[in-house]
């Protein structure tokens, strides 16, 4: 069940944060330009833009620009993605309930 909750969580806060880079992309290209030369990233695949477009989403650095539509977007998406991390700790609590050692077993039961 709890499993369940990190998938029905992950599924829109991936969709929500796709669409918030791919809209800040389309509608403010300086923004997004600029993004991509902070030199302080480091990215696995190398896509700086995407990276510094997830901090800047994440980190709430979103909520200074004058595109209405993308704030809200950018609420959503951020709304989502604790959503999520919150599902993840619950995941990990009742893993470790369950599935633990029998001193924590013990408290579920």
């Amino acid at each position: 069940m709890a499993f369940g909750l990190v998938v029905l969580a992950a599924i829109p806060s991936g969709v929500l944060q796709h669409r918030f880079v791919r809209s800040l992309e389309k509608t403010l290209p300086a923004i997004w330009a600029e993004l991509g030369t902070q030199k302080k990233l480091w990215t696995e695949d190398g896509n700086k833009h995407y990276a510094a477009a997830q901090r800047f989403l994440i980190w709430g650095e979103y909520k200074s620009l004058s595109d209405e539509a993308l704030v809200k977007m950018g609420d959503r998406s951020r709304t989502a993605f604790f959503v999520f991390i919150a599902s993840l700790v619950v995941f990990g609590f009742c893993a470790a309930l369950t599935q633990g050692t029998p001193q924590l077993s013990c408290l579920w039961r």
